[in-house]
């Protein structure tokens, strides 16, 4: 395995997928329904990603890891689908809150079974699952208000950022994973630049956010990350709201795209550092 594989074929997936369903060798008559292009590049980019890194997943699942890798199938499904469920506000909030509630389960199951007991298992899985739901509803918005190369640009800041503090915590195949999410929007963010209409709405969001999401419970329930760095990770994307001040949204492109990658880098990066000082110091007590 060459040291680029985990890279290179997961963004080459995310990216067919994109091309194909936007068409975007036409850059400026898309396909109004290529929104499907996004869920599958992201889902299966990522489940490749684990292929190469960790191999194929056992089914039934029997590890935190194995579970997340399954599950972007269904993620997948879902995406693709959301042009009949995501419309409407009374549909789409009770589907991604189901969704949260199972994905949290399914990742957690080991803590369920061994270490949580009775009310501690309700509130664990109803916080996650509301706090899931609540990042998948605010990056479906800028999805759907930010067409273009600045919106997958964030993401794949965070990504790239977030792998470094994954490795840091003593997750490095996460980290790798994470890096490879990276690769997936990097290649959204160079066909937005030559297909300025394409965008990660419809879709995209059903995929990424879950999977994000469970990269960074993974390395906090199951690895090191210090519960600091996972709200700091958590919470990054909100950020991107501040990109969206009058100030900043009718600056020039390129500046409002560089404005909104430095606001969720930010949070990410404290995450960086903390995790930097906590091995740092522990490597000092040995």
């Amino acid at each position: 395995m060459t040291v680029w594989l985990p890279i290179v074929l997961p963004a080459g997936i995310a990216a067919a997928c994109l091309f194909v369903s936007w068409r975007a060798w036409r850059r400026r008559n898309l396909n109004p329904n290529g929104h499907w292009g996004g869920a599958l590049g992201i889902a299966a980019a990522f489940f490749a990603a684990h292929v190469v890194l960790l191999g194929r997943p056992s089914f039934p699942p029997g590890q935190s890891a194995e579970w997340l890798a399954w599950m972007a199938v269904p993620l997948a499904a879902a995406g693709i689908a959301q042009r009949w469920w995501g419309g409407r506000w009374f549909a789409a909030w009770p589907v991604r809150l189901l969704l949260s509630i199972g994905f949290c389960i399914l990742l957690l199951r080991a803590r369920i079974e061994n270490d949580w007991y009775g009310s501690a298992v309700y509130l664990w899985i109803g916080c996650l699952a509301v706090a899931l739901a609540a990042q998948w509803f605010s990056l479906e918005s800028l999805a759907a208000i930010r067409p273009g190369a600045s919106f997958p640009l964030s993401l794949a800041v965070l990504c790239v950022v977030s792998a470094g503090t994954f490795t840091l915590a003593g997750s490095a195949s996460i980290g790798q994973i994470s890096a490879a999410l990276a690769a997936a929007c990097g290649s959204a963010v160079i066909l937005a630049w030559w297909a300025a209409g394409l965008s990660l709405r419809g879709g995209a969001m059903t995929a990424f956010v879950p999977l994000y999401y469970g990269l960074v419970l993974r390395s906090y329930f199951f690895g090191e990350l210090t519960p600091w760095s996972a709200g700091l990770l958590l919470a990054a994307p909100f950020a991107l709201w501040y990109g969206e001040l009058r100030r900043f949204r009718f600056a020039r492109p390129w500046k409002s795209a560089l404005v909104r990658a430095a606001l969720i880098a930010a949070p990410a990066l404290v995450a960086l550092g903390i995790e930097w000082w906590s091995k740092a110091r522990s490597e000092e007590m040995y």
